[in-house]
């Protein structure tokens, strides 16, 4: 019987060799055709991966580039000048367009003077037009006696949107939208400025890489390593990687700060005036458009009363948990930064102006996004300033060359600004480790722009930071007090953008 099965069991063995002979000289292998199938896909996932979606708008070499010639320009003129916001405010000037002892303020560093300085030079050697920054103290007032006038004092605006807000409605500017010169759908340019400015289909306003404020009045968190090591707190960077950083988990580290700290330390420092970045960087929403483009007010959805009732009835907590900076001695702004780098906080809500100023003191600091409201939350978002956007006179005699002008400056400042400030300032001067890298990318690519934010319909921005300067949750009585008044000066503002 064992002799039998022994048998039996060798004819098995040698059938199954046959048939794998058979198969490996098939014509259509099918492990091999499996396989084949499998790699082919997989070279079309890696090629679909690694495709560039901005090919389209880079040279043989790589950098961005318009495309335009010296003489697409005609031989216009051979100057370009921008108007853009001058030296009265020493943090939030430009110097886009300008370098040297023209800036007063001090915290860009030579690295961006000379990208901007070669930035100029570039273009005024392929296309013969020199850039000149047009600072002042007064734009709104400049912008629109050039605009009765004509006489050529500047060709464009970089300037607040809030102010460009109100030469729209006075129909004093150009229909961006309508400018195929001004080539909106590049990389530099923001598209979700261009969404969320537009209003009705048309665009009046926009910005991008032809500014360093749209960056610079951009909110995130600063937080203190070795604090964050002393508490125990974790790696703040795995917290964003996870997405495990959520508003929660902040107040949850904050409060981790002992109430009996030598230092005084605190968890948190921010302040009254925070109370509308806060909302936003959690993902509340003033407006919200339709399906016509039109902005409608969001602000009393079950969201936004939820998002803003979270955080105010959090920062009615105070103590080593939270200090605002209305807290601190006088001058205010000045001791409540010196909180930070002296060392006795974690975490610090700030504009990125305040990361380039720490590069002067010791601290060992990172940089992340304002936490997620809750894990459900789709991405990070950073709450935008209104400085650095980009208008045009609909007075002008030649529309179409200034358009493409912008464009030409904007995508040099593409190749070299926007990297001298993000890559070499804030990653490479003012933070000081390689992960905050990585956050700043998360940062720049979620910036949001709201334009009832920036329009503060009615004043409705302040209801917020009212409740936060008197610790108070109260909501959803306080919007529908300044509601009627919000809504109002909507409706006015839709009725008159673009005149």
């Amino acid at each position: 019987m064992k002799k039998q099965t022994k048998f039996i069991c060798l004819l098995i063995a040698c059938a199954m060799l046959v048939s794998l002979l058979c198969a490996c000289n098939s014509t259509t292998p099918v492990d091999e055709s499996k396989d084949s199938t499998s790699d082919a896909q997989s070279d079309e996932s890696t090629a679909e991966e690694s495709v560039d979606e901005e090919a389209k708008w880079k040279d043989a070499n790589g950098k961005y580039t318009t495309g335009y010639t010296k003489d697409d320009l005609g031989n216009y003129k051979d100057t370009f000048s921008i108007l853009c916001l001058g030296n009265g405010d020493s943090t939030y000037q430009s110097c886009d367009f300008t370098t040297g002892e023209e800036n007063t303020v001090t915290f860009y560093g030579t690295i961006v003077d000379e990208a901007v300085e070669e930035r100029n030079r570039l273009v005024e050697e392929e296309y013969g037009v020199k850039i000149i920054g047009v600072k002042d103290n007064n734009v709104l007032t400049t912008a629109r006696g050039e605009s009765m006038s004509n006489s050529g004092m500047f060709d464009a605006m970089v300037i607040r949107a809030s102010e460009l807000f109100t030469l729209s409605g006075e129909g004093k500017l150009a229909r961006l939208d309508n400018l195929e010169e001004l080539q909106l759908d590049a990389p530099w340019w923001d598209q979700n400025a261009n969404e969320a400015f537009s209003m009705n289909g048309e665009l009046y306003i926009t910005t991008g890489d032809i500014t360093m404020l749209n960056k610079i009045e951009t909110t995130a968190i600063l937080f203190n390593k070795d604090l964050a090591v002393e508490y125990q707190l974790g790696d703040i960077y795995d917290l964003v990687d996870s997405r495990e950083w959520t508003f929660d988990k902040m107040i949850e580290l904050c409060k981790k700060v002992p109430e009996d700290s030598e230092k005084q330390s605190h968890g948190l420092l921010t302040a009254y005036n925070d109370a509308d970045d806060w909302f936003v960087g959690l993902g509340g929403t003033y407006t919200e458009k339709n399906a016509k483009d039109i902005p409608i007010l969001s602000v009393k959805s079950d969201k936004n009363t939820n998002i803003a009732t979270k955080y105010l009835e959090a920062f009615t907590e105070r103590g080593s948990a939270i200090i605002m900076a209305q807290e601190c001695p006088a001058p205010i702004w000045t001791t409540s930064f010196a909180e930070f780098y002296e060392g006795r906080v974690v975490f610090r809500f700030s504009g990125f102006s305040a990361a380039n100023k720490m590069r002067d003191y010791a601290v060992d600091f990172g940089i992340v996004p304002i936490p997620l409201y809750d894990d459900l939350q789709e991405d990070y978002i950073a709450p935008a300033g209104d400085g650095g956007f980009v208008g045009i006179l609909n007075t002008h005699e030649n529309i179409e060359w200034v358009a493409k002008m912008l464009s030409i400056v904007a995508c040099g400042a593409k190749n070299l600004v926007s990297p001298a400030y993000v890559e070499k300032t804030l990653t490479g001067r003012d933070a000081r480790d390689p992960e905050s890298e990585d956050m700043l990318k998360i940062i720049f690519a979620n910036l949001k722009y709201d334009i009832g934010r920036t329009y503060n319909f009615g004043s409705i921005t302040n209801v917020l930071t009212t409740l936060m300067s008197s610790q108070s949750t109260a909501y959803s009585s306080s919007i529908d007090s300044a509601y009627d008044a919000a809504q109002i000066a909507l409706e006015n503002a839709i009725a008159s953008y673009g005149g």
